[in-house]
């Protein structure tokens, strides 16, 4: 944490000397897991990757790669809105649309859910991150998953809570990580 604040410090200066020496030393930067950076370092990066004489045209490439439905892993030092910040003032954006790591039958019932409940993953109803539908790679199905040696025929199971739900958050959690580690000693 020193290190970037002492970092983040000198770059704020209107001395450029830091900043032009690591864009001469790193003109292309990919950085993955971008829903992990912090307001804090996403400004090292965009003082070192934006023309400060034009003050809006990138220099250099700047690529960062992140899936902000993870940024709610506050934990690991994800910040929604650094990650929202740096997606306004990305000259393009990319999205992938397939999935190449599970079933066709799981991908296809996580959209589902989506299409049912709505598209938002926020309560705030104008929030800028939604669920998007995606497809399954065909490779995913070529051999199909097995639970005790059996087809997996369901592999998205929804448990309602039937008892009362606690109003408060803390006690909520206790529960639903209880009701977890209960069905997992039942599979």
């Amino acid at each position: 944490d020193a290190l970037i604040e002492r970092v983040a410090r000198v770059l704020d200066d209107p001395d450029t000397t830091l900043a032009d020496a690591l864009f001469q030393r790193w003109p292309v930067a990919l950085v993955d897991e971008f829903q992990d950076t912090d307001a804090q370092q996403y400004a090292i990066l965009d003082t070192i990757y934006r023309d400060r004489d034009t003050g809006q045209l990138p220099r250099g490439l700047l690529v960062m790669i992140g899936d902000p439905k993870q940024a709610i892993y506050r934990f690991r030092g994800g910040d929604i809105e650094a990650y929202l910040n740096a997606r306004t003032t990305a000259t393009s954006t990319l999205k992938l649309d397939t999935n190449f790591r599970s079933s066709a039958s799981l991908v296809g019932a996580i959209n589902n859910v989506f299409e049912r409940a709505g598209m938002a993953l926020s309560s705030k109803r104008d929030h800028p991150i939604m669920y998007e539908n995606v497809v399954a790679s065909s490779r995913n199905d070529k051999e199909p998953y097995r639970t005790s040696g059996k087809i997996c025929a369901t592999p998205l199971h929804v448990h309602y809570w039937h008892e009362d739900v606690p109003d408060a958050a803390s006690p909520r959690i206790s529960a639903a990580l209880e009701a977890c580690a209960n069905q997992i000693v039942d599979l």
